[in-house]
């Protein structure tokens, strides 16, 4: 009802939207998260605010349902939109880089995220998401240990998360045979 059009600004059907579509990505509910953002696609393109967080959030879903291509169309649209800082938009075409095994892409993209200027002195959410994207590419190559280095580097920093950081670590370390530190991050 919320995201009926007349019942409340557009604004807020937009917001609700997004975390309607954040719950049922969560709970592997892609498609319906994709019909949530469909049902407000003209408030937010009318809006011209929020239109790189709806493809990359588009993005985020397709991955899920392991359309690398149509993901990584989406990402890179997010990061030509992205209204200020990109960090959240880079990321999101790095994770599809990194499912499509394009580590040259990846790289680049790690690189250009960590080119950004953080908004203030303590807030390391660009470090973050850079140490989260090569402790995943470590991964897909084979080398835990360095993974297990960028992701702990991605975890103990201050700063915003844009995905579950500790939760790779875990993997990481549960991978590494570390299964007591694993517990501690999953």
């Amino acid at each position: 009802p919320m995201l009926a059009s007349g019942k409340f600004a557009p604004s807020l059907r937009i917001t609700a939207a997004f975390n309607l579509a954040s719950l049922l990505r969560a709970q592997g509910h892609c498609p319906e998260a994709l019909a949530a953002l469909d049902r407000v696609h003209a408030d937010i393109a009318a809006e011209q605010v929020r239109h790189a967080l709806e493809l990359s959030t588009r993005s985020r879903c397709m991955l899920d349902l392991h359309d690398v291509a149509q993901a990584r169309a989406l990402a890179g649209a997010s990061v030509e939109r992205s209204p200020g800082n990109s960090a959240r938009y880079l990321l999101a075409r790095g994770l599809a880089e990194i499912q499509a095994g394009d580590a040259g892409a990846a790289t680049a993209t790690i690189a250009a995220i960590r080119a950004l200027t953080p908004s203030n002195a303590t807030d390391r959410t660009e470090y973050k998401a850079a140490a989260y994207l090569q402790g995943l590419l470590r991964m897909q190559q084979g080398d835990v240990a360095g993974a297990v280095a960028s992701l702990r580097a991605a975890v103990a920093k201050g700063g915003y998360e844009y995905d579950a950081y500790a939760l790779a670590l875990a993997g990481a370390l549960a991978k590494q045979g570390n299964l007591r530190d694993a517990r501690t991050f999953a």
